[in-house]
């Protein structure tokens, strides 16, 4: 029993280390979140799920990530663009955190009362994917405007 304890406890850690090294890199690396950064962060999310323990940790995780990615790719691409862009990036931006917010209180509605560990882990999944979406389409605004 103690060393299928101490197995789980080493694939978390690995599991943490290779969240934090993403993270790293994507905060640390310039220009580099892409879809590629997207990509291993789900590999990390799925790694982590089918060890089949914590999943509504993973799935926290997961959406943390996703919501660090979301916040270093805004504020590149505000770097990037000119003044009248970054007006019209910021009213989007601003109209996109409203459809956000009313999105999680529909899912946080979903599971009210129920603190079934499914539940939470489905309802962060489901954030988590929603801030995907407009990671995804941020990355492509960046490499348009790269290409330039």
């Amino acid at each position: 029993m103690r060393d299928v304890m101490t197995i789980n406890c080493l694939n978390r850690f690995k599991i943490s280390i290779s969240s934090i090294v993403i993270f790293y890199l994507s905060v640390n690396c310039g220009y580099c979140q892409n879809k590629h950064t997207i990509d291993s962060i789900q590999k990390s999310y799925q790694i982590c799920l089918d060890n089949g323990q914590f999943m509504s940790s993973c799935s926290k995780r997961y959406y943390r990530q996703m919501d660090s990615v979301l916040n270093v790719v805004y504020s590149k691409l505000r770097l990037n663009i000119d003044s009248v862009a970054k007006i019209q990036l910021k009213k989007e931006q601003k109209e996109w955190l409203l459809k956000r917010d009313k999105y999680f209180k529909e899912n946080q509605n979903e599971i009210s009362g129920s603190a079934a560990q499914d539940d939470i882990m489905e309802m962060y999944d489901k954030n988590a994917n929603f801030v995907k979406g407009r990671v995804l389409y941020l990355i492509e605004r960046f490499e348009k405007i790269k290409k330039k």
